[in-house]
């Protein structure tokens, strides 16, 4: 991920959080992604709340997410404010409560399971008044009419990775994807989309991975960063969580309440590679240079995707 330099001096955001959470000990800027701001923020009272600023849209859809989750007995931050339209800062901003805890690891089994659990519970809300009226990101509006919209866009798209001319000559300018890949992806991924079932509208994190899952003392203590939430198929969530390795998805899976079946492997691997995608593209247009675990992770699923075509 590309990060971001706050450009915000910590006095300012010092002045506009303590009209919020109280005195102020110390602010310092954490890393975020490219067009937002994120700072930590300790009080006099020794709490920890973190205050993050970005487009209006992003922000108002993170913090809708967190509610809506908590809501429903989630363990997802509390956001104690958002102003879409601030006068004291640059761009619209959150302050939420820090959870307690460490990111975890892969053998951090029992955790995954819990978080397993409560995935099944967040994917199984119904009620998503305010998430937009039909599929995709949250931070993007949630307009898309079918799911397959959503996962077809970063394929047809493709040409935007592969150099100003579309080349996909790698060393050329602007070139992030050979265009052997992208023959590759479009001649697997349309098929495989269009082979996958019809799905309701789901809540998801939208980037599950193990650093944004927090434990304290070997308990689940939640689930942080949620600007990339969005609608759709419950199994998107399960697979980004699955580039952590098996050994993280089979706990996942355990407490999704899931078996490990053949067919659902597939789609975890479908789902991985689109997502990688996707961040090919977010990274890209970020003018970053964050793109080896994503290669590694489509060129991975598309061994897997183009064997199980061929079969």
């Amino acid at each position: 991920m590309t990060a971001n330099t706050a450009s915000t001096p910590t006095e300012v955001v010092a002045d506009v959080a303590a009209t919020v959470v109280g005195p102020i000990a110390f602010v310092e800027p954490v890393q975020g992604f490219v067009g937002n701001e994120s700072f930590r923020i300790r009080t006099a009272t020794d709490q920890v709340f973190y205050l993050k600023s970005g487009p209006a849209l992003a922000i108002k859809a993170e913090a809708w997410a967190c509610d809506r989750a908590r809501r429903e007995g989630i363990v997802a931050p509390d956001i104690v404010t958002t102003n879409l339209e601030p006068t004291d800062l640059p761009a619209a901003y959150l302050i939420e409560r820090a959870i307690e805890g460490q990111p975890i690891s892969a053998d951090d089994t029992e955790v995954l399971v819990s978080a397993g659990e409560q995935l099944r519970q967040l994917h199984s809300m119904t009620d998503l008044d305010g998430s937009g009226a039909g599929y995709g990101f949250l931070n993007q509006g949630a307009d898309q009419t079918t799911w397959a919209a959503v996962l077809l866009e970063p394929i047809e798209t493709l040409a935007n990775l592969a150099g100003q001319d579309g080349s996909g000559t790698l060393g050329s300018t602007d070139t992030v994807i050979s265009a052997d890949l992208v023959r590759r992806l479009r001649a697997v991924v349309p098929d495989a989309i269009g082979r996958l079932p019809q799905t309701p509208r789901a809540l998801l994190h939208g980037d599950l991975h193990l650093r944004h899952i927090y434990a304290s003392d070997g308990s689940l203590t939640g689930f942080i960063d949620w600007g990339d939430a969005l609608v759709g198929d419950p199994l998107f969530d399960l697979g980004r969580l699955s580039r952590a390795g098996s050994r993280a998805t089979e706990a996942l899976l355990r407490g999704y309440g899931f078996d490990h079946t053949p067919a659902l492997d597939h789609t975890l691997t479908l789902y991985r590679t689109i997502w990688s995608v996707m961040a090919m593209h977010w990274e890209h247009a970020a003018n970053g240079d964050w793109f080896h675990e994503h290669l590694a992770a489509i060129i991975d699923g598309l061994k897997v995707l183009e064997a199980s075509k061929i079969s």
